[in-house]
Parts: C-alpha cells; structure tokens; sequence
C-alpha cells in the first residue's frame, strides 16, 4: 500500500526538525497521513530517521517503469527547503487471462498490460523523446503530454497500434518552456503516467 522512506538531514539538524506537511515525492505526493511518520534509526548508524509514507498508487503515477529510475523528496528542514534523491525498481505491470485453446483446453498467457515502460533521454533538450509503452488490449488509446497544472500541450492516438509493447518518437516542441511535464497513456478506462524533464 505504500512507499516507505526515511530521510536523515546532515548535522546540526535532526530529523525531528523535517517539517512533514512540507514533504513531497516527486514534487506531488505528499506523506499519507493515514500512515504516521515515526522516528528511528534505520539504517544503523546511530542517527536518528524520520520515517515517511506515500501512498503506493499515487507513487506510480508519477514513475516510468525501470531498474534504477530516479525519485527526489523534497520539503522543509527548519528555516530552510531540502531536497534528496534516491533510486528505486518500478515494475511493469503485468495481467494473466484465460484464453480458450480448443485442442488443450483452457490455458492462461501473460500478456503486457498498460504501462510506460521507459522515456529517453529524460531529461530531455534534444527536440524529441523516445517512448516504449504497452497497451493491454486492442481498443482506443491516447498518448498525452500535460503541463505541471493538468492542461493538454500535446496529443496522439496510439490504439491503432494494437495490445502489446511499442516504441514511438514524440517530436518535441521548441514551445516548451523548461520544467517538468507529464505523459499520460490512458485506455479503456484506466491510465499510467510518466514524469518528463525539459532542459535547455
């Protein structure tokens, strides 16, 4: 249901300094506060932790699939803001369903389900992006590039291209000014998203 962190500010702060209304994962999630934060020592070294956690489906959404895919917790630290940043594994998501084999009966495949699964380069001031996704079925399907505040700079339909894993460019836009921008790969009810940097 969540992901766990625990942040240790350098000396002469303590952890009982971190303002937690303050924290946010990826500039969006807050802490969840179903779950309260905790001191302790986590890792060992006899420095006392603030433990956090985000609510694992708002986490997602902000994350592309990969092995070693960047997250920044940023909030305040007494009289002043603080930012760090971790590596985490964010799998694709993957459905099972039954498919009726007349000769040998009913068996289940594993087919890809609806995911972003890497954007490249990210960040980005090349003037595109490479996108590798899947779509989980054949039906209608929409790529978007969204603003910081939610507004659509860009679309494209993509359910042309069928279930499974693809790769497409998405040319960029000298009109972008930098900062961080969203994909959103929605269909048949359900969406992903993926957090996209533009440098100059």
């Amino acid at each position: 249901r969540w992901m766990t962190g625990w942040l240790e500010p350098p000396t002469p702060h303590a952890a009982n300094d971190i303002e937690i209304a303050s924290i946010r994962l990826n500039g969006r999630v807050p802490v969840d506060a179903s779950a309260p934060a905790s001191l302790g020592d986590q890792d060992g070294d006899g420095i006392t932790d603030l433990v956090v956690k985000f609510d694992r489906r708002a986490v997602e959404a902000t994350l592309a699939a990969g092995d070693s895919v960047p997250v920044t917790v940023t909030g305040k630290l007494a009289d002043r803001d603080f930012s760090g940043t971790d590596l985490v594994r964010v799998r694709a998501p993957r459905v099972t369903a039954p498919v009726p084999d007349s000769l040998h009966g009913p068996h289940v495949v594993t087919r890809p389900g609806l995911a972003i699964v890497s954007l490249s380069p990210n960040p980005t001031n090349a003037g595109r992006i490479r996108i590798a996704f899947t779509l989980g079925e054949d039906g209608p399907a929409r790529l978007d590039l969204l603003d910081v505040a939610g507004r659509t700079v860009s679309s494209k339909r993509v359910g042309g291209l069928g279930a499974g894993p693809h790769e497409l460019d998405l040319a960029g836009n000298s009109a972008l000014a930098p900062g961080i921008y969203f994909l959103r790969l929605a269909q048949g009810g359900s969406e992903v998203r993926a957090r996209v940097a533009v440098v100059r």
